[in-house]
């Protein structure tokens, strides 16, 4: 593969002027008092002291960048590209400067997409009913109206009802006079906007302050008033009420209502409030001339590409979200009333205020020939600049080597979170600019929630630094956590407990290094080419099997399958058997062919497992290779293992199952009717074919086993049975067991255990317990239930052993 990662940072717009900011607030420092450029250099010091967290949080979890093209979204280059994104889609016809409808921060007194306003669900507020007085020249009366925020009533500029309810229907062109500002307000008919079963069927239109009322006004092409000062303060069309807050101004003009006797009601009500994703100020919808992207032209191949399958989505269920934003997306307000991030490259004539959109400042207004130009304050949506990233880091405008080689790139890895922030705007970008999709496929990972499933957040308390994680249990480990249980579609439940669970994998893959150094001391050099014993071949035939399921799971993104095969492989197959099984080989007297197999064999396979588990425990693989003999270079450019490396053997495979499998058997019997390894048990076979095979591999049931093989059709009484391929093996206990004590033993033993799970049980099935106790007090004790009825199975499974072993 020719891969590449580029790291990088964007410039976080308003999150870093925003920290700035309060940096310099709790110094007693008005930012806006200290100006445009010196506030920029104090920000450029902060980034200089904070940029290297990130690299050192990456470099410790071990992410295989090249730092040689590091990038930062106001780097110079990275800065003519947006330029020219800008003037590009201004030159399509796709950018457009115009007065709308947008999110404003108070706080930070900027714009916002609707994008960076989070809604906070389930807040209780109240809902507000008044009056508005009928003119009695249009008959007199009254109409009810309700609203959650009775001071943009001093923005209204029409009453709107349905066209065909009947209780209004002889109102509609009549008009009610502003009981506050005394000035005239229609009432008019509008399908859209009125549901008449909802409240009093009324409804107060307020264009300058509601994304519902500001379609209502275009269509009925009513005025637009606004309220707010920049710092969301009432402002002179508020009236008396002007240099009031929202929350002020909210309790006065409903005090001024019931002064005016036109105050009804106000009752609790549940609703959701906007803030700003970044300072967490309540967001206020206001009427502002600001820089938008036309969207529905550039939506349309970015929707295609992906119901087409030139880009998709894993899991696939992810490319839903992606539509669902896409299908209907509205123009995007790119423009920030921040100093922090690029300058729109748009210069504003001060004598005819004709707009100039350049890559080079102009000298004199094409319009009026005036030279008194001034480019625009306003700098771009972060996200504008960070949509370029697949190809601006590679040198675009320009046409560079780099950028025909990496672009389009591979894969995008991200979170769920910003699908339509990052993932949506690159395709676009990627589609207009360059011609083609940004990337085929785009994996979106598991979110890391805490153990009780609660999203991490510090104001919860519940985040985890992985630095801290680190320190107490290695990178390798941590990173193998998070991949072992990154199920796609599935986010992780995190849990402290499973690193140090896999800090012991990777002390057992020291262990079986140390042991090939050992076992090779022993081998001693190899003095004839080896040959390969039948135990090698299998282990050989085994690792074959886990790289191509390990490969397959890589392939498929199914990185917690890929984890899991490696732990099961290295574990379960070269640790508990392959390292079991030769040292018969290793020990005894064995020919110096054969000691060759076993030292190539030994470290063929520990060098396939540094390879194999090197994407997801670097630190330690590369630590693995350098010891291995013959190792070359780095094992983060060694070939990933292909499965042609070892070969299958089928008749192999068989056979050596074939005596894991009567290992087992023998293990489970010990273990069910709690007989130690000290005693020598027989395993009886009446098969020759079976026999035989067991006979072949006597060495391995007396190391593993502790047992003997015996091929003949006896059957003596107070046997426990095992069934091997089919055939069913008899172990003689005659000597071994006491049968009465064990009898005795094991009833005793099932009766304490059901009265812990009886006990257990009742207290889960408590809802007082459940709903009361501490969640980790709960698992603690479902945990416990589960083990006890393992163990109760397992005795239950003895007993039941040791009643058939007394009727043979």
């Amino acid at each position: 593969f020719d891969a590449v990662w580029v790291p990088g940072t964007d410039h976080a717009g308003i999150a870093t002027q925003t920290v700035v900011r309060r940096q310099l607030e709790a110094q007693g420092i008005d930012y806006r008092a200290m100006g445009r450029e010196a506030f920029l250099d104090r920000v450029w010091s902060w980034k200089a002291e904070s940029s290297g967290t990130i690299r050192n949080q990456l470099d410790r979890l071990g992410a295989s960048c090249d730092w040689s093209r590091e990038r930062f979204t106001l780097d110079t280059d990275l800065q003519r590209a947006v330029m020219e994104h800008f003037v590009q889609l201004y030159e399509d016809g796709l950018i457009y400067r115009g007065r709308r409808l947008i999110n404003w921060d108070p706080f930070d007194q900027t714009a916002l997409s609707d994008l960076e306003v989070e809604h906070e669900e389930g807040v209780v507020g109240e809902l507000y009913s008044f009056a508005y007085p009928i003119r009695e020249e249009d008959g007199g009366g009254e109409i009810v109206v309700a609203t959650t925020r009775p001071e943009t009533m001093l923005g209204d500029t029409a009453i709107a009802v349905h066209p065909d309810d009947p209780r209004y229907e002889h109102l509609i062109g009549k008009t009610v006079r502003h009981p506050i500002l005394s000035r005239d307000i229609p009432i008019l008919a509008d399908a859209i906007l009125v549901d008449p079963a909802f409240g009093t069927g009324a409804v107060k239109v307020t264009p300058a302050h509601d994304f519902n009322d500001f379609a209502v006004g275009r269509r009925h092409s009513l005025p637009m008033i606004n309220l707010l000062n920049l710092d969301g303060t009432m402002n002179e069309n508020a009236g008396e009420f002007a240099g009031l807050a929202v929350s002020a101004a909210r309790t006065a003009v409903k005090a001024k209502l019931e002064e005016l006797g036109l105050f009804r009601e106000s009752k609790p009500h549940t609703m959701a409030i906007g803030r700003s994703q970044r300072s967490g100020a309540v967001v206020e919808p206001m009427l502002s001339t600001q820089w938008f992207v036309k969207m529905k032209a550039l939506a349309t191949p970015a929707l295609a590409a992906v119901r087409h399958g030139r880009t998709r989505f894993v899991p696939k269920q992810w490319e839903n979200t992606y539509f669902s934003w896409l299908d209907d997306v509205q123009d995007w307000c790119i423009s920030r009333q921040l100093w922090w991030g690029h300058r729109i490259p748009a210069w504003l004539c001060d004598r005819c205020e004709e707009v100039h959109v350049a890559r080079q400042p102009p000298t004199v207004c094409k319009a009026c020939g005036s030279d008194a130009l001034t480019q625009d304050p306003d700098v771009l949506d972060t996200w504008f600049s960070s949509a370029l990233w697949p190809f601006s880091v590679f040198g675009w405008p320009r046409q560079t080597e780099d950028l025909a080689r990496y672009y389009p790139t591979t894969v995008l890895v991200t979170g769920f979170d910003i699908i339509f922030f990052w993932v949506a705007r690159m395709m676009f970008a990627g589609i207009h600019l360059m011609g083609e999709v940004p990337f085929s496929d785009v994996y979106i990972h598991a979110l890391v929630r805490d153990k009780n499933g609660e999203k991490m957040s510090k104001m919860k308390g519940n985040v985890v630094n992985p630095l801290d994680v680190i320190d107490r249990w290695g990178a390798d480990s941590f990173r193998f956590t998070l991949v072992a249980f990154a199920a796609q579609g599935r986010d992780v439940l995190w849990d402290e407990k499973r690193v140090e669970a896999n800090s012991k994998f990777t002390h057992k893959i020291w262990q079986a290094l140390r042991f090939c150094f050992l076992a090779a001391e022993k081998l001693g050099d190899p003095e004839e080419a080896p040959e390969y014993g039948m135990y090698d071949r299998w282990i050989r035939a085994r690792t074959g099997a886990a790289v191509a399921r390990v490969r397959t799971a890589l392939d498929d993104y199914r990185f917690n399958e890929a984890a899991n095969e490696i732990h099961a492989f290295v574990w379960g197959e070269f640790c508990d058997w392959y390292l079991e099984l030769s040292k018969a080989a290793i020990y005894g007297e064995t020919p110096a062919a054969r000691r060759a197999g076993v030292r190539a064999t030994l470290f063929d396979t520990i060098g396939a497992i540094a390879r194999l588990v090197h994407p997801i425990m670097p630190f330690f693989s590369e630590e693995i290779w350098h010891r291995i003999p013959g190792s070359v270079g780095l094992v983060a450019v060694a070939p990933y293992p292909r499965v042609e490396e070892f070969p299958a053997d089928g008749a192999v495979l068989v056979e050596v199952a074939t005596v894991q499998e009567a290992v087992t058997e023998i293990r489970r019997i010990r273990a069910d009717m709690e007989i130690g390894f000290k005693p020598v048990l027989e395993l009886r076979c009446a098969d020759p074919a079976l026999g035989a095979l067991l006979l072949r591999h006597a060495a391995a049931l007396e190391d593993l086993a502790n047992a003997t093989v015996v091929v003949n059709t006896e059957r003596p009484a107070g046997v426990a049975t095992a069934v091997v391929r089919g055939v069913e093996l008899l172990i003689p206990l005659e000597g071994v067991v006491d049968f009465s004590a064990e009898v005795a033993r094991l009833g005793k033993a099932i009766g304490k255990v059901q009265k812990d799970v009886g006990d257990l049980e009742r207290r889960l099935a408590s809802p007082g317990f459940v709903d009361k106790a501490k969640p980790e007090i709960v698992e603690d004790m479902r945990e416990k239930l589960a083990a006890a009825k393992i163990r109760l199975d397992t005795l239950a499974a003895g007993r039941d052993r040791l009643a058939a072993a007394l009727g043979s």
